[in-house]
């Protein structure tokens, strides 16, 4: 599945086991265009990067954990609320991937928060995005550098994020 550009995720309840397999759509897992701001390069393999997602649908952050576990130290929030507490206590993620459309606090005031409390932090913002967008967040994403990935999205695009975002400044992490 995930070959194919797809996820596969299992969750049990009691008795009820649920499998739920997503695939792109007939030939778009190659041609599919990369996400904005974000250049085709190699993966990260043998560097670890702490990444924190921000999403509100936990569907997407056990998603997240699970494509990235394994190469990356990946914690998962909630909310941007929860997001402004992790980021008060060190160490800071070299990347944040951040849902751009979230109750109480969206990604675009998580952004500006983060930009005035931790201004270093915000060109590490990859925003993630259902698709259809109102106005206030279409010109909120032209604003900003940062990249932009569009659900759902290619694990080659999101490990070319992760790769520009943590960069060769970033401080790299044992494995483990």
């Amino acid at each position: 599945v995930e070959a194919l550009g797809g996820e596969l995720t299992e969750e049990a309840a009691g008795a009820t086991r649920t499998v739920t397999v997503l695939l792109p759509t007939a030939g778009t897992a190659a041609t599919r265009p990369g996400p904005r701001g974000v250049a085709a390069q190699g993966s990260v393999v043998g560097r670890r990067a702490r990444i924190l997602v921000v999403d509100d649908e936990p569907y997407v952050g056990r998603t997240l954990r699970r494509m990235l576990g394994a190469q990356h130290d990946v914690e998962v929030v909630a909310s941007a609320g929860e997001a402004l507490a992790r980021l008060a206590v060190p160490p800071a993620p070299e990347v944040i991937l951040c849902d751009l459309l979230m109750p109480v606090m969206s990604g675009m005031e998580l952004h500006a928060e983060v930009a005035a409390r931790h201004p270093n932090l915000a060109g590490r913002m990859v925003f993630i995005t259902g698709g259809t967008l109102h106005a206030a967040a279409t010109r909120f994403l032209a604003s900003v550098p940062n990249p932009v990935l569009e659900k759902p999205f290619a694990t080659e695009a999101l490990a070319a994020a992760i790769e520009q975002m943590a960069g060769p400044d970033a401080v790299a992490l044992p494995a483990g």
